[in-house]
């Protein structure tokens, strides 16, 4: 019977990848739904004014998370703001995008699917529309038997 690469371990090693992924984006949403506690969470973060505590601008900004094999890209609607304004930061599976501007605070945490290096950071800002790209943080591969011939 030919091999077609993939044996048993593999297969279960992959299935395990997939359902970790999934067990994380539903954890994620549940948080995000219910709050930490299990209660919702209302606080002045995301695009609340701060001086009233009323919505500020039109609404949430849209964000898209893509993962592809070796990347992770997101790309943020930030409309009206200067590049100047945006801040980026990284912590583990988060990335955090802050925005302080005429007295409008905008901050979104945004979770990664995967931990990424954060040294293959690439930012660009471009008609209100935030891109940023990194390298996945690919785990150290298993050794693997070798046959003698």
């Amino acid at each position: 019977m030919a091999s077609d690469g993939w044996g048993m371990d593999d297969i279960l090693e992959e299935f395990e990848r997939r359902f970790r992924k999934m067990q994380h984006l539903m954890e994620q949403t549940i948080r995000e739904a219910l709050g930490e506690n299990g209660t919702p969470q209302f606080s002045e973060s995301g695009n609340m004014n701060s001086s009233s505590g009323a919505p500020a601008g039109d609404g949430d900004h849209p964000v898209d998370i893509i993962e592809n094999r070796d990347t992770i890209s997101i790309t943020a609607e930030l409309p009206k703001v200067r590049k100047e304004d945006i801040d980026i930061e990284v912590n583990g599976t988060r990335l955090i995008v802050t925005v302080n501007s005429d007295g409008w605070r905008y901050r979104k945490e945004i979770e990664l699917p995967e931990e990424v290096e954060t040294g293959s950071a690439r930012a660009t800002y471009k008609n209100g529309v935030l891109d940023v790209e990194f390298k996945k943080k690919h785990p150290k591969t298993k050794g693997k038997k070798i046959t003698i011939a």
